[in-house]
């Protein structure tokens, strides 16, 4: 074990929001809401080289899915976000390194290549949504009105090779 260093961390939080003029003054989640975060880090090291692997799990975040409001009027007080929001998928992440140690003189170089995203999982970052009205204002049949978004997502397979001299 001594050429082994690791650590695992695990943190579970709850974020709400409330405003009087929404969701009928009750709470609702915030963006960032994200229930569970699950990190492994390892380094394994031989000699100059260094082996590292992490692996990275948090559940997914809420975002308010405009698809599923039914608007009658302009009140946003009535509007029930509740019912409305729904949750991204959990964030999965797998990256993997390789490095190389060289002392010289009073300095010393480190050659590493890395990926990152290593089984190229699809991680969104948040749907992003534009909720429209047709000319003829808000209506009681959600026909006239549509939704318009896309998915941003984060770091796809991403391969790397640094260079760094310390001194």
């Amino acid at each position: 074990w001594k050429n082994y260093l690791g650590w695992l961390s695990y943190t579970w939080s709850k974020a709400n929001q409330r405003y009087a003029q929404l969701n009928q003054g009750r709470d609702f989640p915030a963006e960032d809401d994200r229930r569970h975060q699950l990190k492994w880090i390892n380094t394994l090291s031989f000699g100059r080289f260094y082996f590292n692997w992490s692996l990275i799990y948090a559940s997914g975040k809420p975002y308010l899915d405009y698809r599923m409001l039914r608007i009658s009027s302009i009140e946003r007080n009535r509007i029930d976000l509740n019912r409305s929001t729904r949750y991204l998928e959990p964030y999965r992440r797998v990256d993997v390194g390789l490095s190389y140690k060289q002392p010289w003189r009073k300095s010393q170089f480190t050659a590493s290549v890395s990926i990152y995203n290593l089984f190229d999982q699809t991680n969104v970052k948040y749907n992003q949504f534009i909720y429209g009205v047709t000319d003829s204002g808000f209506k009681d049949n959600f026909s006239e009105s549509y939704v318009a978004g896309q998915t941003i997502t984060l770091l796809p397979f991403t391969p790397s090779i640094s260079l760094k001299w310390q001194y």
